[in-house]
C-alpha cells in the first residue's frame, strides 16, 4: 500500500524519477501476482505452493496487508488440518502438514504448540522402544497435557503403565537372571 500510494503521490517528472516510477510499478505488480498465485494455490489445497509463494511476496513486501492476512489465513488452514491430524493420532501426516509450511508462520505459538507436541511424542516413542517406560509415560502425559482432545494419548499412556508393570514383574521374577545373563555375553 505504501509503495502504491508513493507512486500515485509523487509528481513525476524527470527521466530518473520516471524510471524510479516504472521499477515501482513493476515491483508492486510482482507482489500482486505473486498474491494471487498463493491465493489460487491455497484455493486449491496446494498448502505447499501456497507457502512458496507466501515467502515469495514477503520478501518483496513483508508489511503488505495482502501478505498478512494471505499468510494467517495459509497457517490457519495447515495448522488447523495438522491438529486435526494429531487429535486422530496421525502424527506422520501432521509432521507433514506442518512441513509444507516450511519457514512460513514459525513464529505462530499454535504452530510452536504442535511442534511441542510432535517433539513429546517422538520423544516417548524413542523412549518406549529404548524401554524407559516412565519417561514414555512422563512424555505421553505431556502430549495429554498439550491436546486433552487427542483420546488415544489416555490409551496409549495406561498402555505404557502397563509395560511398565509387566517389565517390573519380569525382571524381578526367574527370568531376569536369564535375561540379564543373554545381555552381558552380546
Amino acid at each position: 500500500r505504501a509503495v502504491e500510494q508513493m507512486i500515485q503521490e509523487q509528481p513525476w517528472g524527470d527521466g530518473e524519477a520516471a524510471k524510479l516510477r516504472e521499477a515501482a510499478e513493476r515491483r508492486l505488480t510482482e507482489v500482486r501476482e505473486t498474491i494471487a498465485q498463493a491465493q489460487a494455490a491455497l484455493a486449491a489445497g496446494q498448502f505447499a505452493a501456497a507457502a512458496d509463494r507466501v515467502r515469495r511476496a514477503k520478501a518483496m513486501d513483508a508489511h503488505a496487508v495482502e501478505v498478512i492476512r494471505l499468510e494467517s489465513e495459509l497457517c490457519g488452514r495447515v495448522l488447523e488440518s495438522a491438529r486435526a491430524a494429531l487429535v486422530e493420532g496421525k502424527l506422520a501426516r501432521a509432521e507433514s502438514e506442518l512441513a509444507c509450511l516450511g519457514e512460513v508462520g514459525k513464529a505462530m505459538p499454535a504452530r510452536r504448540e504442535i511442534m511441542d507436541v510432535l517433539s513429546l511424542a517422538g520423544d516417548a516413542a524413542r523412549h518406549l522402544a529404548a524401554g524407559r517406560f516412565a519417561e514414555a509415560r512422563r512424555c505421553a502425559m505431556g502430549v495429554a497435557r498439550l491436546m486433552p482432545e487427542a483420546k488415544w494419548v489416555e490409551a496409549t499412556i495406561e498402555q505404557v503403565r502397563q509395560m511398565e508393570e509387566l517389565h517390573a514383574r519380569l525382571a524381578s521374577g526367574p527370568l531376569s537372571e536369564k535375561v540379564d545373563a543373554g545381555r552381558e555375553s552380546h
